[in-house]
């Protein structure tokens, strides 16, 4: 069993390793793609916001459900079998199931204000972690993005692993040969 605290902290670890990893980053830097079909830096982190702000949205249609309900907070999230199962599948390395991004969540092209809405979207989801943690965060089920529905403790848990999931993707594609010379070294990669 974990707490919603824990959630907060993995999505403000998130928030510190993307400014890292893209904060020095040109906008050719984070645009640049190792190969055709292959997300840049800044793709990852676009993805990343939509799906955040997409997840956010399933949470809060969920939690209205819990207060129409009643449904109390009843004690610390529980991942059960079929959470444990999509956090392996999701934490990287990704040596498993690749999976395509559905439409809605695909990155829209070359941006360079990514990182500021990355923060965004998991800042928004930070401040209402308060606020959901008053219902059954274990009886509350949230119909996720991908058509399945879990409940919000594990969405929560989803929205970090496939943070850190795809940071790690972006790290791949800056220590890869052939990025952008300038700020490659700036953080490991």
């Amino acid at each position: 069993m974990w707490n919603m605290q824990d959630v907060r902290e993995q999505l403000e670890e998130l928030i510190a390793e993307a400014e890292l990893l893209a904060g020095p980053l040109t906008e050719a830097q984070l645009n640049w793609r190792p190969a055709a079909g292959r997300w840049s830096v800044g793709e990852c982190l676009q993805h990343l916001s939509v799906a955040t702000r997409k997840f956010h949205g399933c949470i809060e249609k969920g939690v209205a459900e819990a207060r129409r309900e009643g449904w109390k907070y009843t004690g610390p999230a529980r991942m059960g079998l079929m959470g444990r199962v999509v956090l392996w599948v999701m934490e990287p390395p990704v040596v498993f199931a690749k999976a395509k991004a559905p439409a809605e969540m695909m990155p829209g092209g070359r941006r360079k204000d990514v990182l500021e809405e990355f923060r965004a979207a998991h800042r928004a989801v930070i401040a209402a972690v308060p606020e959901w943690m008053e219902w059954d965060v274990n009886r509350t089920l949230v119909e996720s993005p991908l058509v399945v529905k879990y409940p919000v403790g594990v969405v929560l848990r989803v929205i970090a692993a496939h943070g850190r999931r795809h940071l790690w993707q972006a790290g791949v594609v800056r220590a890869m040969e052939g990025f952008p010379e300038g700020a490659k070294g700036a953080s490991g990669g």
